[in-house]
């Protein structure tokens, strides 16, 4: 049984809109480009609908590091919290909808992540903006609002790093080969959103007019609603057994080399907190399997940790030559952010002792760096800049 779908024209007569598939893929691709919201920001998040910023079309995936584009992708676009989401569009006549599509958007999905360089989107966005002649910043602003421009770029690469992205078959129809593919597909790939969407067409004369369905949101929640999350889902979720074996592995390494480094739970499976005892740091370690392991950022124990991140980046290029690695910047409510990546297999069971060195030698660096005079007085200028805010505000409130 299928619906029925009426319009008013500008004469006031009643129009029967009938379905009609797209003429061509481009066109689909077209509409998507000039009309984001037809990516059901709504219903990917009731709550917080996702608002969309175009980085760019035919967005180029290399296969390998520093590797020209193998591939490209249909549409990379960004919401606001600076998730990047990746559109493929098939009219539902191609046979590759059912299932040459998936094996085509997790190829650049893998090799996206892995192989696109730190400030790659930001710089793709910027040049289509200026080949659309619009203004970066103004655009950014109208799908930001509340996020200063470096905040939201640091926000990328964060989400990218750490796979936090999002998936999005388009079709006018979508079969139900690909829609059973996208609700396992979105159960398993955490923290990953993979959903597939409906775009129906409807034309009476001149008017045209779209229906749009998100297909797999009921399987899980998106990446907007697990960053908020709640204590009983995270109860209720089952920890890779793998993963676990892993850290408890690390945590026994890690407490022989040096027992004043504590192993607690990370936000993910993915990953665990390691703090450095008296120093009041932590810092995030994750372990991607079939990737990568990286130490990603420092949690300071502070009201407001920026004043760590400013004091950091001061001095970026000493701390830098001392612990052999990035220091990005400040990352979401201030954070500081370093990088460091070694691309293996955490998979591998016979590489988890190397792996787990490797990890606790930057671990080392990091902690021996905050131990010596500058950085403990990049620690000691934050908590005291701290306290003065904290005085002045007790004063302010006993006037």
């Amino acid at each position: 049984m299928t619906d029925d779908y009426f319009s008013i024209g500008d004469d006031g007569e009643l129009l029967e809109m009938r379905e009609e598939p797209y003429a061509a893929e481009n066109l689909l691709q077209i509409l998507l480009a000039k009309y984001p919201n037809l990516l059901a920001g709504r219903q990917i998040s009731s709550g917080e609908p996702r608002r969309w910023l175009l980085v760019r079309r035919e967005m180029g995936v290399p296969d390998t590091e520093d590797g020209s584009a193998r591939w490209s992708l249909d549409h990379l676009f960004l919401d606001q919290d600076g998730v990047p989401t990746l559109v493929e569009a098939k009219r539902s006549t191609d046979p590759r909808i059912r299932r040459a599509v998936v094996a085509q958007m997790l190829d650049y999905a893998a090799n996206a992540v892995l192989y696109w360089p730190p400030g790659k989107i930001r710089e793709e966005f910027e040049r289509r903006c200026r080949d659309d002649h619009t203004d970066p910043a103004t655009v950014l602003r109208e799908c930001v609002h509340d996020k200063s421009t470096d905040q939201f770029w640091q926000s990328v690469e964060s989400n990218l790093q750490t796979g936090r992205i999002r998936l999005l078959f388009v079709a006018d129809a979508i079969p139900a080969t690909l829609q059973r593919i996208v609700e396992f597909l979105n159960e398993q790939m955490r923290p990953a959103d993979v959903f597939a969407l409906e775009v129906k067409q409807y034309v009476a004369g001149e008017r045209r007019s779209f229906r749009v369905r998100i297909i797999g949101k009921e399987t899980r929640r998106t990446t907007s609603e697990k960053s908020k999350g709640t204590s009983a889902t995270k109860s209720a979720r089952k920890p890779d057994p793998m993963r676990l074996e892993y850290w408890t592995q690390f945590r026994q390494r890690l407490a022989a080399a040096d027992p004043n480094m504590q192993v607690h739970r990370g936000p993910s499976d993915a990953s665990v907190d390691v703090s450095f005892g008296a120093t009041g740091l932590a810092t995030t370690v994750f372990a991607y399997l079939a990737a990568r392991v990286s130490v990603r950022q420092i949690g300071v124990r502070l009201r407001d940790p920026g004043g760590v991140a400013d004091a950091i980046l001061h001095v970026r290029e000493q701390v830098e030559a001392q612990l052999g690695f990035a220091v990005i910047g400040a990352g979401k409510l201030g954070v500081p952010i370093v990088e460091t990546s070694w691309k293996c297999d955490p998979a591998d069971r016979v590489h988890w002792p190397e792996q787990h060195d490797w990890l606790i030698d930057k671990l080392g660096k990091l902690k021996a760096f905050f131990e010596s005079d500058a950085g403990i007085e990049i620690l000691d200028a934050a908590r005291r800049g701290e306290a003065e805010v904290h005085d002045s505000s007790s004063t302010a409130t006993d006037r």
